[in-house]
């Protein structure tokens, strides 16, 4: 679906409120122990430093009707490849092809910055985001296996 009242965008500075704010709202559903502490770690340690100009590293924003429904933080893996980090939908706005123009955004900047891989990590028990992935193309490629260091 393409919404015709929605905008797709770089995020700017004076958007930083409503990420913050979706950004709460998506540590609440990962059921974080902390949401706030978790949200400004991510704000200071990759959000606000993707407003470098020197960093491909950037979040896409959705906006609709001068509200920000929506974001995706891409990050640079190596040369080809970058990951979509985070992408979070406001409530209000779900179901309704929110996501899947956000996606979009992102993968129309990558494409300008001549990455050829959009990749995603998503949590194995996460069914409504396997759907939403596998929905707009997104396949499998191998696991991840990870290991705390103690």
């Amino acid at each position: 679906m393409i919404l015709k009242n929605i905008k797709i965008r770089q995020a700017k500075r004076n958007d930083i409120k409503s990420i913050e704010s979706l950004t709460k709202y998506l540590m609440a559903i990962e059921e974080v122990d902390d949401v706030n502490k978790e949200t400004q770690l991510i704000l200071h340690h990759r959000i606000l430093p993707t407003f470098n100009k020197k960093t491909d590293n950037k979040v896409v924003v959705a906006e609709i009707d001068k509200k920000i429904a929506g974001y995706v933080l891409v990050e640079r893996l190596n040369k080809l490849a970058a990951s979509m980090v985070y992408i979070v939908v406001g409530p209000e706005f779900q179901k309704i092809g929110v996501g899947k123009n956000l996606v979009k955004g992102a993968e129309d900047y990558l494409k300008k910055k001549k990455f050829k891989v959009l990749q995603a990590t998503i949590h194995k028990d996460n069914k409504k985001s396997k759907k939403f992935h596998e929905k707009i193309g997104f396949e499998f490629f191998g696991f991840v296996m990870r290991h705390k260091i103690k």
